[in-house]
């Protein structure tokens, strides 16, 4: 027996593969009811750990950043939209009347204004920064597009150097073909109606198959490759 105290596997590192999946007890675990991450926040929901991710995903207590710009803080989801248009001091609240034009703040509002010059200021590098940001982003796709654009071409000149290849490979068999043609033609017509060189004629019927039963069956009849000619026919009845 292992002393008491003591790793049951001497402290080895296993792997991942090397365990063990217990199913009854994973349905187990999953059956577990669990609070939700957001509890801390105010959350008082408690669902089984199965479907803990799906609440998470909705949970009106999760972290969210307001969306007005300037505006840092992080409130609970549920809570955001009220924020943004009730209670956050970087909400719009109207366009500046002392010159400028720039929209300002309630926060701004509030303390009597922004400061037109240092406002257009911020402004002009906030315009600066997004054109900057806009031109690198151009450029990253421009590249990206040039890249496609050399595989496309890539795979286009290949497919047309197979396609060459394969008109030249069929352009080649046709002529072959041709030829054998021109010259089958070029034999009957130098020789209608003659018999062939070893004598016998080209009409008739040849004897491909010879059935057992049949009167070509019998001892001295027709065999495979005889031809019957028109004569044999005739004095045959057939």
């Amino acid at each position: 027996m292992q002393p008491q105290g003591s790793c049951p596997v001497n402290c080895q590192r296993i792997s991942t593969k090397e365990l063990n999946h217990v199913l009854p007890l994973k349905s187990l675990i999953l059956k577990l009811d669990i609070k939700c991450d957001n509890h801390a926040r105010g959350c008082e929901a408690v669902v089984p750990l199965q479907h803990l991710g799906e609440h998470a995903e909705t949970c009106d207590f999760s972290p969210a950043k307001c969306r007005n710009r300037g505006c840092r803080q992080v409130l609970n989801l549920r809570d955001v939209e009220t924020h943004m248009r009730e209670r956050c001091e970087a909400r719009p609240a109207g366009l500046c009347e002392q010159g400028c034009g720039l929209m300002l703040t309630h926060g701004e509002r509030r303390a009597g204004g922004h400061g037109c010059l240092r406002a257009l200021r911020a402004h002009g590098a906030a315009l600066q920064a997004r054109a900057a940001g806009l031109e690198k982003a151009l450029k990253k796709e421009a590249l990206r597009a040039g890249k496609r654009e050399q595989s496309l071409l890539s795979r286009l000149a290949a497919a047309q150097l197979e396609l060459q290849v394969t008109a030249l490979r069929y352009q080649k068999r046709f002529t072959q073909y041709s030829a054998r043609l021109d010259a089958l033609a070029r034999a009957r017509a130098a020789s209608p109606g003659k018999d062939n060189q070893d004598g016998s004629s080209s009409e008739g019927i040849f004897v491909s198959k010879i059935v057992d039963t049949g009167p070509a069956a019998k001892e001295g009849g027709l065999q495979i490759h005889d031809r019957i000619i028109e004569n044999l026919l005739n004095n045959n009845g057939i």
